[in-house]
């Protein structure tokens, strides 16, 4: 799965691009390490990452400051509790269930 990976969030951010507008606030549910959100911060005016584990918003955190992205922020807390508005919600584990459902059993 490692190949998949590594093209699905650039393919996945290109996908989304004519949808999305440089003023939309947009927020990442299960952000995981980020490498979807690392493709969308330059697209929108800004993004906040969302996931349970610190460790991995950490690690996020340290890759957007290494590339100079100032119109992001980091949350460490369950998708239930985020409240604040945005226009754009994007959940890619759910894309990444449904890719790998279609692979393995259609």
């Amino acid at each position: 799965f490692g190949e998949y990976y590594s093209v699905f969030h650039k393919d996945f951010a290109t996908l989304l691009n004519p949808f999305l507008k440089a003023k939309d606030f947009v927020g990442e549910i299960g952000c995981g390490p980020g490498q979807l959100s690392l493709y969308l911060t330059p697209l929108v005016d800004h993004l906040t990452a969302v996931d349970i584990d610190a460790q991995t918003v950490g690690y996020l955190k340290r890759t957007a400051q290494l590339r100079e992205l100032i119109n992001i922020d980091f949350r460490v807390f369950a998708a239930e509790e985020l409240q604040d508005v945005l226009v754009v919600v994007i959940m890619s584990t759910l894309v990444h269930c449904l890719l790998l459902w279609n692979t393995v059993f259609l």
